[in-house]
């Protein structure tokens, strides 16, 4: 059995900008970027930054569009899929998206501001 499953956690780039069509379905198109860090030829920590084209439809579209939006981290579930366009100039332009099944947002954690501890005799005693 062949399976195309794919997950990423990341950050949207923008809000969902979502088409309604006329037979009541709708159809939700935005960026997702994907950071990972990498050591260069030269030792030093580099981070790469990778963005993946999201298409998101009907009942998913809509909970997505009212939950999350540019700068939300969310983990995807969905598929690959491949598209082509002839371009401007007569060119084949292949894209790859993936087709959202589910999501979730992802919280971040708070900053945790810490304070010295207090040892004094009166702090200690029970």
């Amino acid at each position: 059995m062949i399976s195309n499953n794919i997950t990423l956690i990341g950050n949207l780039g923008s809000d969902i900008k979502v088409n309604e069509f006329a037979s009541d379905k709708r159809v939700g198109k935005v960026g997702l970027a994907y950071s990972s860090m990498y050591t260069n030829k030269k030792g030093e920590r580099e981070e790469k930054t990778d963005w993946f084209n999201l298409t998101i439809w009907n009942k998913t579209c809509e909970r997505m569009a009212a939950q999350v939006g540019k700068g939300s981290r969310v983990l995807i579930e969905g598929r690959l899929t491949t598209n082509s366009y002839e371009n401007k100039e007569g060119q084949q332009i292949k894209t790859v998206e993936i087709i959202v099944n589910s999501f979730q947002k992802i919280e971040r954690p708070e900053k945790v501001v810490s304070t010295p501890a207090d040892t004094s005799e009166e702090a200690l005693a029970f």
